[in-house]
C-alpha cells in the first residue's frame, strides 16, 4: 500500500490524550478515502445492520464498502479516537465481529497501528489482520464471526507491537474490493458496537 495514504488516514485520528488504565475510544468517525473522486467508497454506521445492542433497542453496525478495484486507490473505514497515548500491554488485542456475507472471502479488513517503541523511538507502524490473520470466534448472533488479532503474535501482527510501546493511532480499514457488515470493535475489554463511547 502507498505510505502516503496511510498517514493521511492517520492524522485523522483525533489527539485526545488516554492512559494504560483507560482505553476508552469511539469509532465513530468513519472515513471514505477516495482522492480520485470515483465514489466508489461507502462507510457509514446504520441502527439496522448489525447485532442487537445491549439495550436491545437499535442493531447498530457499520458499512464499508470498496466498489473498484481492490488496487484502486481507495479505501474506506474508521478512526479509533481515544487510544492516542495508551501503553501497550503483553497480550492485548484488538478484535471485530464481521457479518459472513461479508467480502467477497479475501483477506478483509484490519487495523493500521502507529505507535512509538518503548525506548522512545517514533515511527513504528504495524498492520494488525487481516480477517485471515485472526483467531475466529462465534459471533454475538447466528451469521457472525469474532476476529480476534494479538499485538504480539505474527502474522496477525505485523510486526508485533512489543508492550511498553505508546500508541499513536489506531485505524480500522478496509482497502480490498467488497461489501462488509462489521460491529463490536474492540480493544481490550472495551467495545463499540454503535457511535459513540466504548464500554465493557
Amino acid at each position: 500500500p502507498n505510505m502516503a495514504w496511510l498517514v493521511a488516514i492517520a492524522s485523522m485520528a483525533v489527539a485526545a490524550s488516554a492512559s494504560a488504565q483507560n482505553a476508552k475510544f469511539t469509532a465513530s468517525q468513519t472515513f471514505e478515502y477516495d482522492p480520485g473522486k470515483t465514489g466508489t467508497a461507502e462507510a457509514y454506521w446504520d441502527r439496522n445492520i448489525g447485532e442487537a445492542d445491549k439495550s436491545g433497542n437499535t442493531n447498530f453496525g457499520l458499512r464499508l464498502e470498496k466498489n473498484a478495484p481492490t488496487p484502486a486507490n481507495v479505501a474506506v473505514g474508521a478512526v479509533l479516537n481515544g487510544l492516542k497515548g495508551v501503553v501497550v500491554l503483553a497480550g492485548d488485542t484488538l478484535a471485530f465481529d464481521m457479518k459472513d456475507d461479508s467480502g467477497p472471502p479475501q483477506d478483509g479488513p484490519r487495523f493500521n497501528v502507529f505507535y512509538t517503541l518503548p525506548d522512545g523511538t517514533p515511527g513504528g507502524f504495524s498492520f494488525v489482520g487481516g480477517s485471515g490473520n485472526a483467531t475466529k470466534s462465534a459471533g454475538q448472533q447466528a451469521g457472525w464471526t469474532r476476529y480476534t488479532l494479538n499485538l504480539q503474535v505474527s502474522p496477525q501482527a505485523n510486526p508485533p507491537i512489543p508492550p511498553g510501546s505508546v500508541l499513536e493511532s489506531v485505524v480500522f480499514i478496509i482497502d480490498n474490493s467488497g461489501k462488509y457488515t462489521i460491529d463490536n470493535i474492540g480493544f481490550r475489554d472495551q467495545v463499540v458496537g454503535k457511535p459513540g463511547s466504548s464500554s465493557n
